[in-house]
């Protein structure tokens, strides 16, 4: 996508000056349908979805997942659910017919990460003293 700065400068050379489409493609090194493109809107249009997304089989199953995540912080470390478990118990219980490559339980733990994850970073003391001052 060009430069609103290329776009303005593109258009003035057309329609104000007189310059031809042919050009001031030769002269901005752009193709001749991006010159009309960029004469048949004052501003770059930007990307246009064309149809919508298709929705992730996940959006049915989200909030399980979400309480799965959730209940996880009361249990100990090695006692939380893997990936794979997430994927096995979708299957088992809620008829999940999406493949486990394809899961996308980190996207839905993504969402709020600070709500599934304790920091990691140690404690620091706000202030320290040194052990043997300078001299």
């Amino acid at each position: 996508m060009y430069g609103l700065e290329i776009y303005h400068r593109v258009r003035r050379a057309v329609l104000r000056d007189g310059m031809s489409e042919r050009a001031a493609a030769l002269a901005f090194g752009v193709d001749r349908g991006t010159i009309s493109k960029m004469l048949t809107f004052s501003e770059p249009p930007g990307y246009r979805l064309k149809s919508q997304r298709p929705r992730s089989r996940m959006d049915a199953h989200a909030e399980f997942v979400d309480q799965i995540l959730i209940s996880d912080r009361e249990v100990p470390k090695k006692q939380r659910h893997t990936v794979r478990r997430i994927f096995e118990r979708l299957r088992d219980e809620r008829g999940f017919e999406g493949g486990y490559p394809h899961l996308p339980v980190s996207a839905v733990a993504a969402t709020n990460p600070a709500d599934y994850m304790v920091s990691m970073a140690p404690e620091l003391p706000s202030s320290w003293a040194p052990e043997h001052p300078a001299s």
